[in-house]
């Protein structure tokens, strides 16, 4: 057997037995070795989107320098990809100091991202993120804007890089495979729960294929093995 990377994939992230990876061919669960998601594979610009709790709470809560909810505008907050520094504009004036502490409510702000041309949209912080239910401290700018950082420089995803997927070799993180004939394509259903990662997530795709190997007796070779020819 020989090893193949696949570079050819539909990636589509689900809670556990409900991820799955759709690949040209038909490779059965035993050709299936190792799936790794490498990470976003850049750094990518962010807009922000909206805040998902404005109508309700608003996406922070005020932990220590002050009290109560703030929610975030659209106008004027944005994200520095490299840095991981995010400004934040808020609809009312904060109250806050420099110092002070705030926490991102889960699923709480929504970006696109240039990574799919700003075609859908990426809700932050979920339970992987570095500031998920996490009080981080603020820089405050002026009376309705500080700046807080998030953890890290953020691409297309804010995922774990090099995870672990699928291993043939770990039972937790196995899985079924179905091919589809009619248009020749194999769904490896994930045990693993990949509702954490982004679909557009670069991944790294072992399977094994058949390999005929011939090896020719020494009548066919030379003294270094190539194989002898003759003029016609």
């Amino acid at each position: 057997m020989a090893k193949k990377l696949v570079y050819n994939y539909t990636f589509t992230p689900g809670a556990s037995n409900a991820g799955k990876i759709v690949i040209k061919g038909n490779y059965p669960a035993k050709t299936w070795q190792l799936v790794t998601d490498v990470g976003t594979g850049g750094l990518y610009p962010h807009i922000f989107v909206r805040d998902e709790f404005a109508t309700t709470t608003g996406a922070l809560e005020v932990i220590s320098g002050g009290s109560g909810n703030l929610t975030i505008a659209v106008t004027g907050t944005s994200l520095d990809e490299n840095t991981g520094v995010m400004t934040v504009t808020t609809t009312t004036a904060h109250g806050l100091s420099t110092g002070a502490t705030v926490k991102f409510r889960p699923m709480s702000v929504t970006f696109t991202c240039a990574k799919d041309n700003y075609a859908t949209d990426h809700t932050y912080p979920r339970t992987t993120d570095p500031i998920y239910d996490t009080a981080v401290p603020v820089t405050v700018v002026d009376g309705d804007t500080f700046t807080v950082a998030t953890g890290r420089s953020i691409g297309g995803a804010i995922s774990s890089n090099n995870e672990i997927i699928y291993n043939f070799a770990d039972n937790s993180k196995g899985g079924s495979t179905y091919y589809d004939s009619s248009v020749d394509e194999t769904t490896l259903t994930l045990k693993y729960d990949t509702s954490h990662l982004d679909p557009l997530d670069q991944l790294q795709i072992f399977i094994d294929i058949q390999e005929d190997k011939i090896n020719f007796s020494e009548t066919f070779t030379d003294p270094v093995s190539k194989l002898r020819v003759s003029n016609p």
